[in-house]
Protein backbone atom coordinates (compact mmCIF):
# COMPACT_ATOMS: atom_id res chain seq x y z
CA UNK A 1 0.00 0.00 0.00
CA UNK A 2 2.77 2.38 0.87
CA UNK A 3 4.63 1.87 -2.07
CA UNK A 4 1.45 2.40 -4.28
CA UNK A 5 0.95 5.22 -2.52
CA UNK A 6 4.27 6.87 -2.86
CA UNK A 7 4.33 6.03 -6.57
CA UNK A 8 0.84 7.87 -6.85
CA UNK A 9 2.65 11.25 -4.90
CA UNK A 10 5.78 10.72 -7.19
CA UNK A 11 3.48 11.02 -10.51
CA UNK A 12 1.15 13.60 -8.96
CA UNK A 13 4.40 16.10 -8.56
CA UNK A 14 5.71 15.37 -12.05
CA UNK A 15 2.66 16.24 -13.02
CA UNK A 16 2.57 19.35 -11.33
CA UNK A 17 5.67 20.37 -12.25
CA UNK A 18 5.27 19.99 -15.62
CA UNK A 19 2.26 21.89 -15.56
CA UNK A 20 4.50 25.23 -13.87
CA UNK A 21 7.09 25.05 -16.12
CA UNK A 22 4.45 24.87 -19.41
CA UNK A 23 2.94 27.68 -17.76
CA UNK A 24 6.20 29.98 -16.69
CA UNK A 25 7.04 29.56 -20.19
CA UNK A 26 3.88 30.16 -21.93
CA UNK A 27 3.99 33.60 -19.43
CA UNK A 28 7.41 34.19 -20.90
CA UNK A 29 6.68 33.63 -24.40
CA UNK A 30 3.68 36.16 -24.36
CA UNK A 31 5.47 38.70 -21.96
CA UNK A 32 8.34 38.85 -25.12
CA UNK A 33 5.66 39.07 -27.84
CA UNK A 34 3.93 41.34 -26.04
CA UNK A 35 7.08 43.63 -26.05
CA UNK A 36 7.86 42.58 -29.44
CA UNK A 37 4.73 44.10 -30.12
CA UNK A 38 4.83 47.56 -28.16
CA UNK A 39 8.35 48.33 -29.14
CA UNK A 40 7.53 47.80 -32.57
CA UNK A 41 4.52 49.92 -33.16
CA UNK A 42 6.55 52.73 -30.70
CA UNK A 43 9.27 52.58 -33.06
CA UNK A 44 7.14 52.58 -36.33
CA UNK A 45 5.65 55.80 -35.40
CA UNK A 46 8.59 57.30 -33.41
CA UNK A 47 10.82 56.42 -36.71
CA UNK A 48 11.41 59.95 -38.09
CA UNK A 49 10.97 61.94 -35.11
CA UNK A 50 14.28 60.16 -33.56
CA UNK A 51 15.95 60.36 -36.63
CA UNK A 52 15.70 64.20 -36.88
CA UNK A 53 15.59 65.02 -33.29
CA UNK A 54 19.09 62.74 -32.79
CA UNK A 55 20.76 64.95 -35.94
CA UNK A 56 19.20 67.95 -34.38
CA UNK A 57 19.97 68.24 -31.42
CA UNK A 58 23.75 67.55 -32.04
CA UNK A 59 24.00 69.62 -35.19
CA UNK A 60 22.64 72.73 -33.45
CA UNK A 61 24.67 72.34 -30.57
CA UNK A 62 28.59 71.53 -32.53
CA UNK A 63 30.15 73.19 -34.93
CA UNK A 64 30.45 69.63 -36.37
CA UNK A 65 28.28 68.08 -38.17
CA UNK A 66 26.36 64.44 -37.79
CA UNK A 67 25.04 62.35 -40.88
CA UNK A 68 23.20 59.22 -40.84
CA UNK A 69 21.99 57.14 -43.56
CA UNK A 70 19.55 55.16 -42.30
CA UNK A 71 18.09 53.25 -38.97
CA UNK A 72 16.28 50.31 -37.90
CA UNK A 73 15.19 48.44 -34.81
CA UNK A 74 16.87 45.63 -33.51
CA UNK A 75 14.60 43.81 -30.86
CA UNK A 76 17.24 40.83 -29.38
CA UNK A 77 20.37 42.90 -28.67
CA UNK A 78 18.63 44.82 -25.71
CA UNK A 79 14.97 43.26 -23.73
CA UNK A 80 15.00 45.72 -21.36
CA UNK A 81 15.39 48.60 -23.67
CA UNK A 82 14.64 49.47 -27.26
CA UNK A 83 17.73 49.15 -29.71
CA UNK A 84 18.25 51.26 -32.51
CA UNK A 85 20.79 50.42 -35.02
CA UNK A 86 22.67 53.31 -37.07
CA UNK A 87 24.14 52.30 -40.87
CA UNK A 88 26.96 54.96 -42.08
CA UNK A 89 27.92 57.18 -39.36
CA UNK A 90 29.94 59.83 -40.13
CA UNK A 91 30.90 62.84 -38.35
CA UNK A 92 32.43 66.03 -39.62
CA UNK A 93 34.48 69.00 -38.47
CA UNK A 94 32.51 71.40 -39.89
CA UNK A 95 29.10 71.68 -41.46
CA UNK A 96 28.33 71.31 -45.62
CA UNK A 97 28.10 74.90 -46.25
CA UNK A 98 31.62 75.70 -44.95
CA UNK A 99 33.19 72.14 -45.68
CA UNK A 100 35.17 71.21 -48.37
CA UNK A 101 34.83 68.32 -51.01
CA UNK A 102 37.72 66.19 -50.18
CA UNK A 103 37.84 66.66 -46.18
CA UNK A 104 37.60 63.11 -44.84
CA UNK A 105 35.38 62.70 -41.31
CA UNK A 106 36.50 62.71 -37.93
CA UNK A 107 34.62 59.31 -37.61
CA UNK A 108 33.04 56.91 -40.06
CA UNK A 109 30.98 53.77 -38.64
CA UNK A 110 29.24 51.55 -40.11
CA UNK A 111 27.20 50.30 -37.70
CA UNK A 112 26.42 52.24 -34.35
CA UNK A 113 23.84 50.80 -31.84
CA UNK A 114 22.12 52.68 -29.53
CA UNK A 115 19.75 51.40 -26.18
CA UNK A 116 16.95 53.22 -25.17
CA UNK A 117 14.10 52.84 -22.68
CA UNK A 118 11.22 52.00 -24.23
CA UNK A 119 8.77 54.19 -21.37
CA UNK A 120 11.06 56.99 -22.06
CA UNK A 121 10.44 57.10 -25.95
CA UNK A 122 6.79 56.54 -25.58
CA UNK A 123 7.12 60.39 -23.96
CA UNK A 124 9.00 61.50 -26.39
CA UNK A 125 12.24 61.46 -24.39
CA UNK A 126 15.30 60.08 -25.33
CA UNK A 127 16.93 58.31 -22.51
CA UNK A 128 20.39 56.42 -24.07
CA UNK A 129 21.79 53.67 -21.47
CA UNK A 130 24.11 51.86 -23.74
CA UNK A 131 26.75 52.78 -27.05
CA UNK A 132 28.30 50.07 -29.36
CA UNK A 133 30.16 50.74 -32.00
CA UNK A 134 31.69 48.41 -34.80
CA UNK A 135 33.72 48.54 -38.27
CA UNK A 136 35.14 52.16 -37.72
CA UNK A 137 37.40 54.26 -38.71
CA UNK A 138 38.49 57.56 -36.02
CA UNK A 139 40.92 59.86 -37.40
CA UNK A 140 42.05 62.67 -34.79
CA UNK A 141 45.01 65.52 -36.31
CA UNK A 142 46.38 68.16 -34.37
CA UNK A 143 46.56 71.60 -35.92
CA UNK A 144 48.63 73.28 -33.51
CA UNK A 145 50.02 72.58 -29.68
CA UNK A 146 46.68 70.91 -27.80
CA UNK A 147 44.30 72.06 -30.82
CA UNK A 148 42.54 69.17 -32.54
CA UNK A 149 39.81 68.62 -35.05
CA UNK A 150 38.03 66.90 -32.64
CA UNK A 151 38.15 70.14 -30.15
CA UNK A 152 36.66 72.00 -32.92
CA UNK A 153 33.89 69.84 -33.80
CA UNK A 154 32.66 69.51 -30.38
CA UNK A 155 32.94 73.33 -29.76
CA UNK A 156 29.49 75.16 -29.62
CA UNK A 157 29.07 76.57 -33.11
CA UNK A 158 29.38 80.17 -34.22
CA UNK A 159 26.22 82.44 -34.13
CA UNK A 160 26.85 84.71 -36.74
CA UNK A 161 24.57 87.80 -35.35
CA UNK A 162 21.89 89.22 -39.05
CA UNK A 163 22.57 92.89 -40.36
CA UNK A 164 19.70 94.98 -39.22
CA UNK A 165 18.50 97.98 -41.30
CA UNK A 166 18.01 101.01 -38.92
CA UNK A 167 14.41 102.65 -40.25
CA UNK A 168 13.23 105.80 -39.05
CA UNK A 169 9.93 105.05 -37.92
CA UNK A 170 7.46 107.44 -36.74
CA UNK A 171 5.28 107.97 -33.76
CA UNK A 172 2.01 106.15 -33.38
CA UNK A 173 -0.93 108.93 -32.85
CA UNK A 174 -2.24 108.39 -29.24
CA UNK A 175 -5.07 106.46 -29.14
CA UNK A 176 -8.55 108.31 -29.01
CA UNK A 177 -10.19 105.97 -25.99
CA UNK A 178 -9.55 106.84 -22.50
CA UNK A 179 -7.23 104.76 -20.66
CA UNK A 180 -8.44 104.02 -17.36
CA UNK A 181 -6.62 104.30 -14.04
CA UNK A 182 -4.93 101.28 -12.61
CA UNK A 183 -5.22 99.46 -15.74
CA UNK A 184 -2.39 97.17 -16.71
CA UNK A 185 -1.54 96.07 -20.27
CA UNK A 186 -2.62 92.58 -21.01
CA UNK A 187 0.86 90.09 -21.02
CA UNK A 188 1.33 88.54 -24.86
CA UNK A 189 0.79 85.03 -24.83
CA UNK A 190 3.96 83.34 -26.54
CA UNK A 191 2.38 79.40 -27.75
CA UNK A 192 5.21 77.07 -27.20
CA UNK A 193 5.93 73.49 -28.81
CA UNK A 194 6.87 71.22 -26.21
CA UNK A 195 10.56 70.00 -27.11
CA UNK A 196 11.72 66.70 -27.25
CA UNK A 197 14.20 65.48 -24.52
CA UNK A 198 17.84 63.99 -24.58
CA UNK A 199 19.60 62.57 -22.30
CA UNK A 200 22.60 60.09 -21.60
CA UNK A 201 22.92 57.88 -18.74
CA UNK A 202 25.34 55.43 -20.03
CA UNK A 203 25.84 51.93 -18.08
CA UNK A 204 28.52 50.47 -20.76
CA UNK A 205 30.08 51.39 -24.09
CA UNK A 206 31.75 48.87 -26.52
CA UNK A 207 33.98 49.05 -29.55
CA UNK A 208 34.38 46.49 -31.91
CA UNK A 209 36.98 46.56 -34.99
CA UNK A 210 37.71 50.58 -34.25
CA UNK A 211 40.95 52.13 -36.26
CA UNK A 212 42.32 54.97 -34.25
CA UNK A 213 44.40 57.30 -36.21
CA UNK A 214 46.22 60.20 -34.56
CA UNK A 215 48.76 62.82 -36.44
CA UNK A 216 50.46 65.04 -34.18
CA UNK A 217 51.61 68.65 -34.48
CA UNK A 218 55.03 69.17 -36.58
CA UNK A 219 54.73 65.31 -37.55
CA UNK A 220 54.14 63.80 -40.84
CA UNK A 221 53.57 60.26 -39.58
CA UNK A 222 50.53 59.31 -38.67
CA UNK A 223 49.88 56.62 -35.60
CA UNK A 224 47.91 53.73 -35.92
CA UNK A 225 45.66 51.76 -33.18
CA UNK A 226 43.10 49.03 -34.46
CA UNK A 227 40.45 48.23 -30.97
CA UNK A 228 39.46 44.88 -31.49
CA UNK A 229 37.43 44.45 -28.22
CA UNK A 230 36.69 47.05 -25.57
CA UNK A 231 34.27 47.17 -23.02
CA UNK A 232 33.65 50.20 -20.50
CA UNK A 233 31.49 49.63 -17.96
CA UNK A 234 30.13 52.88 -15.46
CA UNK A 235 28.09 52.96 -12.60
CA UNK A 236 27.26 56.18 -10.25
CA UNK A 237 27.44 56.74 -6.53
CA UNK A 238 26.01 59.92 -6.04
CA UNK A 239 28.89 62.19 -7.27
CA UNK A 240 31.42 59.62 -8.22
CA UNK A 241 31.32 57.59 -11.49
CA UNK A 242 33.22 54.54 -11.61
CA UNK A 243 34.37 53.17 -14.61
CA UNK A 244 35.74 49.87 -15.39
CA UNK A 245 37.88 49.72 -18.76
CA UNK A 246 39.11 45.95 -20.51
CA UNK A 247 40.94 47.21 -23.99
CA UNK A 248 42.49 44.78 -26.44
CA UNK A 249 43.90 46.43 -29.53
CA UNK A 250 46.78 45.96 -32.12
CA UNK A 251 49.23 48.75 -32.91
CA UNK A 252 50.17 48.95 -36.18
CA UNK A 253 52.76 52.38 -36.27
CA UNK A 254 52.98 54.49 -32.84
CA UNK A 255 54.91 57.43 -32.71
CA UNK A 256 55.86 59.00 -29.08
CA UNK A 257 57.61 61.73 -28.79
CA UNK A 258 59.20 61.80 -32.57
CA UNK A 259 60.00 58.17 -31.17
CA UNK A 260 59.11 54.77 -33.22
CA UNK A 261 57.62 52.16 -31.58
CA UNK A 262 57.34 48.46 -32.63
CA UNK A 263 54.26 47.16 -33.23
CA UNK A 264 52.70 44.92 -30.84
CA UNK A 265 49.72 43.65 -29.20
CA UNK A 266 48.60 46.37 -26.45
CA UNK A 267 45.92 45.37 -23.59
CA UNK A 268 44.57 47.51 -20.77
CA UNK A 269 42.77 46.53 -17.73
CA UNK A 270 41.96 49.39 -15.13
CA UNK A 271 39.69 50.85 -12.99
CA UNK A 272 38.49 54.38 -12.44
CA UNK A 273 36.83 56.69 -10.01
CA UNK A 274 35.86 60.24 -11.24
CA UNK A 275 34.28 62.70 -8.64
CA UNK A 276 32.28 65.15 -10.79
CA UNK A 277 32.21 67.64 -7.91
CA UNK A 278 35.70 67.75 -6.96
CA UNK A 279 36.59 67.09 -10.73
CA UNK A 280 39.43 64.37 -9.46
CA UNK A 281 40.10 61.15 -11.31
CA UNK A 282 41.60 58.00 -9.14
CA UNK A 283 43.39 55.61 -11.40
CA UNK A 284 42.93 52.20 -9.41
CA UNK A 285 45.56 49.23 -10.16
CA UNK A 286 45.52 49.45 -13.72
CA UNK A 287 47.66 47.50 -15.94
CA UNK A 288 49.54 48.29 -19.37
CA UNK A 289 50.62 45.66 -21.52
CA UNK A 290 52.85 46.65 -24.62
CA UNK A 291 54.16 44.44 -27.08
CA UNK A 292 56.09 42.27 -24.16
CA UNK A 293 56.15 45.30 -21.66
CA UNK A 294 54.47 45.99 -18.84
CA UNK A 295 53.40 48.95 -16.84
CA UNK A 296 51.33 49.36 -13.62
CA UNK A 297 49.72 52.66 -12.71
CA UNK A 298 48.32 54.33 -9.81
CA UNK A 299 47.56 57.90 -9.32
CA UNK A 300 45.35 61.11 -9.34
CA UNK A 301 44.65 63.84 -11.51
CA UNK A 302 42.88 66.84 -10.23
CA UNK A 303 41.68 69.21 -12.88
CA UNK A 304 40.91 71.78 -10.43
CA UNK A 305 44.01 72.48 -8.89
CA UNK A 306 46.16 73.35 -12.12
CA UNK A 307 45.09 70.07 -13.43
CA UNK A 308 48.25 67.98 -11.41
CA UNK A 309 49.03 64.51 -12.28
CA UNK A 310 50.35 62.06 -9.64
CA UNK A 311 51.28 59.01 -10.74
CA UNK A 312 52.87 55.93 -9.52
CA UNK A 313 54.21 53.59 -12.31
CA UNK A 314 55.63 50.00 -11.93
CA UNK A 315 57.87 49.14 -14.47
CA UNK A 316 60.62 47.24 -12.75
CA UNK A 317 60.38 44.42 -14.44
CA UNK A 318 60.79 45.81 -17.76
CA UNK A 319 63.88 47.00 -20.50
CA UNK A 320 63.83 50.47 -18.73
CA UNK A 321 65.59 52.12 -21.67
CA UNK A 322 61.90 51.40 -23.61
CA UNK A 323 60.10 52.35 -21.31
CA UNK A 324 61.92 56.02 -20.50
CA UNK A 325 61.38 56.45 -24.37
CA UNK A 326 57.97 55.90 -23.72
CA UNK A 327 57.55 58.45 -20.98
CA UNK A 328 59.72 60.65 -21.97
Amino acid sequence: IFTVMRSVNQSVSRRSWRRIIKYLLLGATALFIVFTLTAWIVFEKKNQWLLQELQTSVNESLSGQVKIRSMELSLFKSFRGVTVVFDSISFYERHDSIRAVTERPILYAEKLFIALDLISLMNDELNISEISLSDAEFTIVEYQQGVLNLDRALAPPVKIKPKIAVQSISPKPSSSSPVKKGAKPKPKTVSRQPAGKAQVDLENIELSNVTLNWRAYHSKMQSSIVVQDLETEFEKEGDVIIVNVALRSQVNALYVNRTSLPSGALNIQTDLQFNQKAKQLIIQDSEISFSGYTLLLTGTYDHLKNRKLDLTVDASSNDLKMISAILR
